[in-house]
């Protein structure tokens, strides 16, 4: 008889822990199911978000690679003793790219044109910037970058030909 209670014992320990194991963890197939649904929304919200996002991330962009372009102009300036200028190129009265010219008897291209992205919209006040052999900037305009949430400004400072690029 106590063999058999000890049997029954061992018996009900070994279903009570097989219940308790098999209620541990999730399977894979739970875990599946949960991935699927959770990139599903992803995916949803991303193209909700993605043409404000990509429209920041294009003026942002264009921005920077025009401060670039101006610290560029400034350099070549110096080292070569020849006025040079960022040009803005525009068609139909928008600003479309820009590039860098050197200037003398006869203007020449030296880098470009390189295109803006069409998710910015590009401001300039004052003519091209223009930079001579010391590094001043002797045409010194102040360029607006307009996206669909955010605005940068590039202000040329005439004493130094600085580019500064500041978020509004």
């Amino acid at each position: 008889m106590a063999y058999l209670d000890a049997f029954q014992n061992d018996r009900t320990c070994k279903q009570a822990r097989s219940t308790v194991n098999r209620h541990q963890g999730y399977s894979l197939l739970e875990l599946l199911a949960v991935v699927t649904i959770l990139g599903l929304l992803a995916a949803i919200g991303a193209t909700r978000l993605a043409p404000g996002i990509q429209g920041n991330v294009a003026r942002g962009t264009d921005s920077f690679r025009t401060l670039m372009a101006l610290r560029q102009a400034r350099a070549a300036a110096i080292a070569t003793g020849d006025d040079h200028r960022l040009r803005m190129i525009s068609s139909s009265g928008t600003i479309t790219g820009f590039q860098i010219e050197r200037l003398g008897g006869s203007t020449t291209i030296v880098e470009g044109p390189h295109n803006f992205s069409d998710e910015a919209t590009i401001l300039q006040s004052g003519s091209h910037a223009t930079f001579n052999f010391q590094g001043e900037a002797t045409v010194a305009p102040v360029l607006t970058f307009a996206g669909p949430d955010r605005t940068d400004r590039i202000t040329v400072v005439a004493a130094t030909g600085w580019g500064l690029l500041e978020e509004l």
